[in-house]
């Protein structure tokens, strides 16, 4: 028989989920998402509300998760989902301890770097009108809202396509937020607007009060006004990048702009010093490296060493030959 009749003659096996998997186009859907979940928040800063991290994650749950894998999906975000609320439920009394608020000592580090100039004020006189916001002020409060979305997000594209990484990513992720909260309970520490308001500074505006819609929204937060070091709002865009770098290599280096952009956008909005988002930095790569860095984390390659060696031997040179012990025949 022909070869062109035995083709035409045999079925082809019909494609596995694997197969349809891998010609979903993931670059529209991850624009549609994104584009999906930037409507509904403006939608909802419109009427004076906010994305919820349950929303997030309810639609990052129908995206993302294959059919018969919503149980997996809930299985593996479900236990830090539970360390992160609790985390969320935590913040806003993270400086009930009675410590002294630190304010003077982030003014006088932002002088001495800039000239005796602080950048939030440099900035704010050059672009910020009170009575006349611009469409910058629109992005910038946006993108300030953004730390709530973007991680699970960055999370959820992980868990899709490099599955391997999502436990590393995600342990990163909490020990970084909890790191920052130890550091808020310990050394609470005020932002530009809040030593503005007690005459530390001449003048510093918050630049969300002035968008229509947004000031209700940050109502609505529990937020601590005093945990402005490390500025988490700087460590999570960095901690995304760094593995974005582990992931794509050189690809990734674009992926800088957003952390960059939050950092002036911080800066600018009057909720951080220049100084915060420095030791955002730090102790996002701090966390990275203890967890995640190359090839493992130092904690992680450390954990690992204990457990192959527990007892204290001599080590072996490489390519040696251990020999039994002769019994001694001396009396």
């Amino acid at each position: 028989m022909p070869a062109s009749l035995q083709h035409q003659g045999t079925s082809a096996p019909p494609p596995t989920s694997d197969d349809v998997a891998s010609q979903v186009n993931w670059r529209r859907i991850y624009l549609a998402t994104g584009a999906f979940l930037l409507a509904i928040e403006a939608l909802l800063v419109y009427y004076g509300s906010a994305l919820t991290l349950p929303l997030v994650l309810l639609v990052l749950l129908v995206v993302f998760a294959r059919p018969g894998e919503k149980l997996r999906f809930v299985r593996d975000f479900g236990p830090f989902l539970l360390v992160l609320f609790a985390y969320y439920s935590m913040w806003g009394s993270a400086d009930n301890l009675g410590a002294a608020i630190r304010i003077t000592p982030q003014i006088d580090a932002e002088r001495f770097l800039f000239g005796g100039h602080i950048p939030t004020i440099v900035l704010q006189d050059a672009l910020y009108d009170p009575n006349d916001p611009r469409w910058y002020d629109y992005a910038v409060v946006i993108g300030h809202l953004s730390h709530f979305v973007l991680p699970a997000l960055f999370a959820a594209v992980i868990w899709q396509h490099h599955r391997h990484l999502h436990l590393r990513f995600m342990s990163t992720f909490v020990l970084l937020s909890y790191a920052g909260f130890l550091t808020f309970m310990l050394m609470p520490s005020a932002p530009p607007w809040w030593a503005a308001e007690r005459g530390y500074l001449d003048h510093v505006y918050l630049v969300h009060e002035t968008v229509p819609g947004l000031s209700r929204v940050y109502s609505e937060f529990s937020a601590n006004p005093v945990a402005a070091i490390p500025s988490l709002h700087a460590a999570f865009p960095w901690l995304i990048f760094l593995f974005s770098l582990k992931l794509w290599g050189r690809r990734a280096l674009p992926v800088v702009l957003y952390p960059a952009f939050i950092w002036w956008s911080i800066v600018y909005s009057g909720h951080h010093y220049v100084v915060d988002a420095i030791a955002g930095v730090i102790y996002a790569t701090a966390a990275y490296y203890a967890l995640s860095g190359h090839p493992y984390g130092l904690a992680v390659r450390a954990f690992r060493r204990l457990r192959r060696h527990p007892t204290c031997e001599p080590e072996v040179e490489a390519g040696a030959v251990r020999r039994p012990a002769v019994p001694s025949t001396t009396r």
